[in-house]
């Protein structure tokens, strides 16, 4: 669990630390401000993998461009770097409760010495599985450089004729964090199949608690498949099953909040846009549903929203609850800087109270 991160040229952030970090973190201000920037930095660090770069194209709904060695097409990484400059490396900091310190670097601006190595790297490896290496023109290597404690691993994106590749090949992922986004795409298998190790497990009775804050009559949810496609069904009291989708769009993306909660057990989940297809009254139990289950199952939470309602919501129900684990940041852009302005529990009760805009 991060306690504070901080950002280095990344998007629209020059410099940015967020401070302190609890278990369940909201972030406001406006459009533009950088607030799913930040959620995807956030992200980078869950993986060696520099090919990341791919997903966050497809978190915002965005098809990757296709470069090509050689052509004056944008590469698919260059809208990351602050400016569009790729000079200056992208640096993503974070500190977690462990004490540890995560770092992460993502540079195209390689040595000659780490160009050599990479050279080596992949005639190596052409030898021992007898295949062509991509191109390795300067220009379409990205190289990301991850540390944590005394761990210390380097991994490179080539983009060449025959598509991408990772040199060297990049293990598990080192911290589980998930991003749900704000354009939701539902994939029945996944959450299906997601859904099915939660029952291997026995927890699957915190995704149906959650779940009937939106729709009491929920009994079960059952995993059927049908031919080559399997889906969640739900009983809410009909002569038959329904397919999720068909319940409502609102528990819908309750079940994949809650699923996500309860699978990243000791990791993170971040999500664009919390309040997407839930109404305001049952906001506050959403949150307190959200505050229990990511205590339990001892995940961290990082949200965004715009609606002053979710805020409120969100207060009100972690001031009944124990130790109020929860942080309200705003992103403003002063003077061309972006600050990371926060609000514990009595700065934001006495801001709702003044009325004061905190989206």
């Amino acid at each position: 669990m991060y306690t504070s991160f901080e950002i280095s040229n990344f998007r629209c952030f020059e410099k940015l630390k967020v401070s302190p970090l609890e278990r369940v973190n909201l972030f406001t201000g406006l459009n533009g401000v950088g607030k799913t920037a930040l959620l995807e930095a956030l992200f980078i660090p869950g993986t060696y993998d520099p090919s990341v770069v791919f997903t966050l194209g497809s978190i915002r709904g965005v098809e990757p461009l296709k470069a090509e060695p050689g052509a004056a097409s944008e590469r698919p990484w260059t809208s990351l770097f602050r400016g569009f400059d790729e000079s200056q490396p992208i640096t993503l900091a974070g500190e977690c409760t462990d004490g540890r310190r995560i770092e992460v670097r993502l540079s195209s601006a390689l040595s000659k010495d780490e160009l050599r190595q990479l050279h080596y790297m992949v005639r190596t490896r052409k030898q021992d599985q007898h295949s062509a290496p991509s191109s390795l023109t300067p220009p379409l290597v990205l190289g990301l450089q991850y540390s944590r404690g005394d761990e210390v691993r380097r991994h490179y994106l080539l983009v060449g004729e025959g598509g991408s590749q990772v040199y060297p090949l990049p293990p598990a992922p080192p911290c589980p964090i998930r991003f749900l986004p704000a354009l939701y795409r539902y994939d029945p298998k996944a959450e299906a199949e997601l859904y099915g190790q939660l029952l291997l497990q026995g927890k699957q009775e915190a995704v149906l608690e959650a779940l009937r804050i939106l729709q009491p009559k929920l009994g079960s949810l059952t995993v059927i498949p049908q031919g080559d496609r399997t889906m969640l069904y739900a009983d809410v009291g009909e002569a038959r099953l329904v397919p999720l989708p068909l319940v409502s769009d609102g528990l819908l993306r309750i079940a994949r909040l809650f699923l996500f909660i309860v699978y990243q057990s000791g990791g993170i989940l971040l999500v664009d846009e919390v309040e997407n297809g839930i109404h305001h009254s049952v906001m506050p139990k959403v949150w307190e549903a959200i505050g229990k289950a990511a205590e339990r199952f001892n995940t961290q939470v990082i949200a965004t929203t715009h609606s002053r309602e979710c805020i409120v919501a969100a207060h009100q129900a972690f001031s009944a609850m124990k130790g109020y684990a929860f942080r309200l940041h705003r992103l403003e852009e002063v003077h061309g800087e972006i600050l990371d302005v926060t609000y514990n529990q009595e700065t934001l009760s006495a801001a709702i109270e003044a009325g004061l805009e905190v989206r």
